[in-house]
């Protein structure tokens, strides 16, 4: 039950595919709420916040690297920034601080777009066995193709907003508590690797 090493995990262009399949297969579902109207449970990610993405461009520049983009850098334009830092020595710190000048992405049945993945409509899918988002998602669809062609009354529309705003909102705070749980733990498991390694 106890620690033997700390690695990183390895990251396979098998890995990447995958990801790309599963980022189009979100998008795709989301472009299919969005056509019809539907009510959905979306992913969104806001602008970063321009005090923080400031400091991160100073740290940079600190660093002999030039944030692209004038004023505030595109989603697109900071991706490929940051895939050219692969192996330098600042890559981590650089990383850290940007993630840091992230809004945090959240659930919200309002389609407002993700800024860190450059879509206009994105949405959880994908993962309906370990994310409850995506399971309602599922069943959102389910819904819809049974109903056929049956329109729905405005106020059962409306119910069903609340709802999903609702639990919209329970999923995006679950979520924080599991990110920090997974951190404690990690942090804690760390300690005990290193434990017998002080001095």
């Amino acid at each position: 039950g106890r620690p033997v090493r700390i690695a990183r995990r390895e990251r396979k262009e098998s890995h990447r595919i995958v990801e790309d399949c599963m980022l189009a297969a979100n998008e795709a579902v989301a472009a299919y709420f969005q056509e019809r109207g539907l009510p959905s449970v979306y992913r969104f990610h806001g602008e970063p916040d321009p005090d923080k993405l400031s400091a991160f461009a100073e740290l940079a520049r600190a660093h002999g690297f030039t944030v692209p983009g004038k004023g505030e850098p595109t989603s697109r334009e900071l991706n490929l920034f940051m895939r050219g830092l692969v192996g330098h020595p600042g890559q981590r710190a650089l990383n850290q601080l940007l993630l840091r000048s992230m809004m945090q992405a959240v659930y919200s049945p309002d389609q407002i777009g993700h800024y860190g993945l450059g879509a206009e409509e994105y949405l959880h899918f994908t993962s309906p066995i370990r994310r409850y988002p995506d399971l309602l998602v599922h069943r959102l669809l389910r819904g819809h193709w049974e109903r056929a062609k049956r329109k729905r009354a405005e106020r059962e529309l409306e119910k069903e907003l609340d709802e999903l705003r609702r639990m919209a909102e329970h999923s995006s705070e679950r979520e924080r508590a599991a990110m920090k749980c997974e951190r404690e733990v990690n942090a804690l498991y760390a300690c005990i690797l290193m434990e017998d390694r002080v001095g």
